[in-house]
């Protein structure tokens, strides 16, 4: 089965939302997060959060406290 066709069908059978990815919003993420469970991403071709992370970090004074490291 070609991707398009599962894409389409997904859409008008399941609604438009599942078909969009949800935008990224730092502040919420982190806020869901403890130091039991850390934020982990695993990312595809074409997307980089580190900016926006970067950015959250400066944001609430944490630069000294930000690890990341890349495992490929």
């Amino acid at each position: 089965m070609r991707v398009d066709t599962m894409i389409n069908f997904v859409c008008g059978e399941m609604g438009q939302k599942l078909c969009e990815p949800p935008t990224f919003d730092t502040g919420v993420t982190y806020a869901d997060s403890t130091k039991l469970t850390p934020l982990i991403f695993v990312l595809v071709q074409g997307s980089d959060p580190v900016a926006d992370i970067h950015g959250y970090a400066e944001e609430m004074g944490m630069t000294k406290k930000l690890d990341s490291f890349s495992l490929g």
